[in-house]
């Protein structure tokens, strides 16, 4: 997509073609030339000409934005609010995970079903930019509570989300490493960040949410169910993490080394304790809706500041 400066410079240069054939003289009988400013058909028609040829790019940008819809992913019983909010919605089976395309609000989306755990997530997250070219990700879905302050039906936005179970296991237990590009050799991020936009676009929507409790942190992923005091406090002392889930950080390094801006928002069910199981099932469903009401008012934020 061109960006601002080209576009504002295209249409500098159109405005002075314009304006020169606008006084642009006319050739009299004995080499005298007319300044009188008055257009001549021939001058009329090179006008008309150039404003269409000035206009088909802006057209065709704009029918290009159109083209990319933002998406939104989570796994089938957490993205289930957002599929029930798509009109006109199509769904495309590719390679047994379930995309819904349509529109909530009159904004382009695809929803994307994930399977559980992060190989499931890159799955979902990789077919999902190769088939959709969305302009943006969105995460949404459940998480359990690390950081005390947090109870069920809060919602946390990742500010940046990585894997608590990367790593190498030695006699003194996990040590923690980044992940690596395959194709680079260089290390990844140990946490990857929201993209800036999207941040700025979730804390603004933040700000007009009704009800519920919203905070910002860090998420973490790995892929076990985490139901122990125990490895709460590890990941609360050892990463400072807020809140921790099953697929984040794998939808964020896809999208990072794709080159496609991510954002992770999550809602608690439970504490990440013995209760955990039993409170993830009782709060399953509230939790999933406050995460998508959320994701949805971030991305309606995305286009009104697009459009400003």
């Amino acid at each position: 997509m061109e960006d601002a400066p080209q576009s504002a410079s295209r249409d500098a240069e159109a405005e002075v073609l314009i304006l020169s054939l606008l006084f642009q003289g006319e050739e009299k009988s004995g080499g005298v030339w007319d300044n009188s400013r008055t257009l001549s058909k021939t001058s009329l028609l090179k006008i008309v000409l150039t404003l269409t040829l000035c206009a088909a790019p802006s057209r065709q940008m704009a029918q290009e934005r159109a083209a990319h819809p933002i998406a939104i992913i989570g796994i089938p019983s957490e993205i289930a609010p957002v599929e029930a909010r798509v009109k006109a919605a199509t769904v495309t089976r590719i390679q047994d995970v379930v995309f819904t395309s349509g529109a909530i609000d009159g904004v382009p989306v695809v929803a994307a079903r994930s399977g559980v755990g992060k190989v499931n997530a890159a799955i979902a997250a990789t077919l999902l930019i190769d088939h959709f070219s969305p302009s943006a990700v969105v995460f949404t879905g459940t998480a359990g509570a690390i950081d005390p302050e947090l109870n069920p039906g809060d919602v946390v936005i990742a500010t940046a989300i990585g894997y608590h179970d990367f790593g190498d296991v030695t006699t003194t237990g996990l040590v923690r490493s980044p992940t690596r590009n395959a194709s680079s050799g260089r290390l990844d991020p140990a946490f990857f960040p929201a993209d800036p936009a999207l941040l700025a676009a979730a804390r603004r929507a933040a700000v007009t949410m009704k009800s519920g409790h919203i905070r910002e942190g860090l998420i973490v992923t790995g892929d076990t169910f985490v139901a122990s005091p125990g490895n709460r406090e590890d990941l609360r002392r050892q990463l400072n993490a807020t809140a921790v889930e099953m697929e984040g950080a794998a939808v964020a390094q896809v999208c990072a080394h794709l080159g496609v801006p991510v954002i992770v928002i999550r809602s608690i069910t439970d504490h990440a304790d013995g209760g955990a199981p039993g409170s993830y099932r009782q709060f399953v469903e509230v939790a999933s809706r406050n995460a998508a009401d959320l994701a949805l008012a971030t991305i309606r934020e995305m286009l009104i500041k697009s459009r400003q």
